[in-house]
C-alpha cells in the first residue's frame, strides 16, 4: 500500500475537474464551450448567416455568408463580444473576428 493514498474511492465528479485542469484539457473544453454558445449569444437572425469556426489565442472566427452581413456584425462585435464574454465561464475571448464563407 502507498502510503499517503485513502482506500476509498472517491466520485468520478470529485476527481475529473482537478485532473482535467492538471491536464490543461479545460483550456480547450473552455474554447469548444464557446464555440457552442455562439448561435444562442448571436440569435437566431444572425446565426442563420454565421458559424463560429474556431477559438485560438482568445480570437473567436466567425464565417460569415455575405459581405453584407459582415459589415453588420463588425457594427455589433462590442455588444456580441460582451454577450459570449457573459455567457462563458471564463474571459476566454479578446477578439472576434469575421471571415467570409459559409
Amino acid at each position: 500500500m502507498r502510503r499517503g493514498r485513502s482506500k476509498r474511492f472517491r466520485r468520478v465528479g470529485q476527481v475529473l475537474p482537478a485532473a482535467v485542469k492538471r491536464l490543461g484539457i479545460d483550456k480547450f473544453i473552455d474554447e469548444e464551450r464557446v464555440l457552442e454558445l455562439w448561435p444562442k449569444a448571436a440569435g437566431a437572425d444572425i446565426a442563420q448567416h454565421t458559424r463560429a469556426l474556431s477559438l485560438e489565442r482568445g480570437t473567436l472566427r466567425i464565417a460569415v455568408d455575405s459581405p453584407a452581413w459582415m459589415t453588420q456584425l463588425i457594427y455589433l462585435k462590442p455588444q456580441l463580444m460582451r454577450k459570449l464574454t457573459g455567457m462563458a465561464k471564463r474571459r476566454t475571448i479578446k477578439d472576434i473576428r469575421f471571415v467570409p464563407g459559409l
